[in-house]
């Protein structure tokens, strides 16, 4: 896998004088926050958390603005960007407590395999910013992407596993979606896979 540069990265256009402001006791980024159900809900359950929701399709980000500008909510920001740009030029080494990918495009195509978070040199980048002892939470609905994740977060990025779970609607009848992604598949009884590892 190549190396990763960081200096092709073009800055994130209007963040230019974004800072993570202080005082909170962990800091959240969720990359494809879509609207913003997960995003919202999580920032109401840890009010101590900062959580930063990035989306950059035009349409869901709008939709995502709305959801955290209704909230109010003092430790949520809706992010409008490339996450490769906001990670590399808004985000300090080691200063991330949990990182959230809930079904990232499994680019099931052999040729998109570079495209795929596990197989993507900006992993490194990534991981880089998670503090020793954060955590990486991933969900997909598709199996074989689920198993390449699984190998590569270990075998390839070395991060630690802490959870590998699968929910269903026939076994997990009470299980609650985060997002609407999870709600459809879930509700048309898929197989959800469910994992965390920690950078140890």
């Amino acid at each position: 896998m190549r190396a990763f540069d960081s200096s092709k990265i073009p800055f994130p256009k209007g963040y230019e004088d974004f800072a993570v402001p202080l005082g909170f006791d962990a800091y959240v980024l969720e990359i494809g926050a879509g609207v913003g159900w997960n995003a919202e809900t999580y920032a109401r359950a840890n009010p101590r958390h900062f959580v930063m929701a990035v989306e950059h399709s035009h349409e869901r980000f709008g939709k995502l603005l709305n959801r955290a500008s209704e909230a109010a909510l003092p430790n949520l920001v809706a992010v409008q960007a490339d996450a490769e740009s906001f990670v590399v030029h808004c985000l300090r080494a080691e200063s991330l407590d949990r990182v959230m990918l809930l079904y990232p495009n499994p680019y099931p195509k052999a040729s998109q395999a570079n495209k795929r978070w596990h197989y993507m040199p900006f992993m490194a980048e990534l991981v880089s910013r998670l503090k020793f002892g954060g955590v990486l939470q991933m969900a997909t609905n598709e199996d074989s992407y689920a198993g390449e994740f699984f190998e590569a977060m270990q075998d390839v990025w070395k991060l630690e596993l802490l959870l590998s779970e699968r929910a269903s609607l026939d076994a997990d009848p009470d299980f609650c979606p985060r997002t609407h992604f999870e709600k459809k598949y879930y509700e048309r009884g898929e197989m959800l896979h469910l994992m965390e590892f920690k950078k140890a």
